[in-house]
Parts: C-alpha cells; structure tokens; sequence
C-alpha cells in the first residue's frame, strides 16, 4: 500500500473552512447572538494563551484575581465578532470588560453552547494553567538563584574580610616572629 503525498493529503483536506457557531445571549430583556469560532489556528491559540498568561503578571508578581477577566478579553478579542468596549483615548475598557464577562457569563455561556467550543475552552484553560505553573516554576529558580547568588557574594566577603586581617596580623609581625612560624607551619605539615 502506497503512502499518501502531501499533496494528495490536501487534496483531501481541503481548505479548512472559517466556522462560526451562534451562541445567544441575554442582557436583560434583550437576546444577542454572539458568532463564536469553533476552531482556532496555532497563532490564535498561543494569542489567548500567552496574552492570558502575561496579563496575569504584574510589577509585584503574579495577580490571579486578573486571570478570568483576561481570559474573558482574549476569548471575545480572537474567538468572537463581539467588539471589545474601548475608553475615550481608545484603551481596552475593563470595568465594562469585566460586567460583560461577569453579567453574561460569558466563558460558560460559550462552553455551554456546543462541545467543539466547550472542548476548545477547556483545552485554552488547560494550557494557561500549564504556562501559569511553568512560569511560576521559572520564578521559583530565578529567586533560588538569586538567593544562592547572595551567598555566595556574602562568603567571598567573609573571606576577604578575613584574608584582610590576616594580612594586617602578619604585617604587624616582627620577621623573625613570622620566619619562626612559617618554619613550624612547614614542620606541622610533615
């Protein structure tokens, strides 16, 4: 049996059509439908990953009260035709951001909707809690590292503190005092 050839493989493949699955919505007494891609590329899937993951990171560390709220902004920026709510000065306005998500529940409304999308949600979860535990895992070596680097710095100091007075003692020394020592250092070692 002959193996296929990548070319007969796309043949058969074809192009991977652009689908939508429409997911309603309510807000109050009004129903939206949201149009929601049921499959993502790779580029897509390391946008919501690693855009959730970075948005969990601050100055001060790891903040995971933003995990959810991040997630929500990459999930609607990538997957919906949901425009993102914007500020006077065109920044991503999450105080809206947030009442969206939190108002609409929006993640399982979306899980809820069909089982490509609750799979596909679930799988972009997984990953983030994966990324999160390796980039917390990398943050516990650096601080080792740094903590064995300090030390490391603080010996070196000790020693040259003592080979200072060390030096000094034997400076202060006569040289037949040091000659005389030097001589039963050489006869202890024997």
């Amino acid at each position: 049996m002959a193996k296929l050839t990548s070319i007969q493989l796309e043949k058969l493949m074809g192009p991977r059509p652009e689908s939508f699955i429409k997911v309603p919505f309510r807000l109050g007494e009004e129903e939206v439908i949201l149009k929601v891609k049921s499959y993502l590329t790779i580029q897509e899937i390391s946008d919501i990953v690693d855009g959730t993951v970075e948005g969990c990171f601050s100055e001060q560390g790891y903040a995971p009260e933003y995990r959810n709220l991040v997630f929500a902004w990459k999930v609607i920026d990538v997957m919906t035709d949901l425009p993102l709510p914007v500020t006077k000065d065109k920044q991503i306005d999450f105080l809206i951001l947030y009442e969206w998500s939190v108002r609409m529940d929006l993640i399982s409304g979306i899980m809820g909707a069909d089982e490509t999308l609750y799979s596909t949600i679930k799988n972009l979860q997984s990953y983030i809690d994966e990324k999160l535990e390796y980039r917390k895992q990398l943050s516990l070596r650096s601080s080792k590292s740094e903590e064995l680097s300090e030390r490391i710095f603080l010996l070196f100091g000790k020693a040259a503190e003592t080979i200072d007075q060390i030096t000094a003692k034997i400076r202060e020394l006569d040289p037949q005092e040091l000659e005389a020592l030097i001589r039963q250092a050489a006869i202890s070692m024997k």
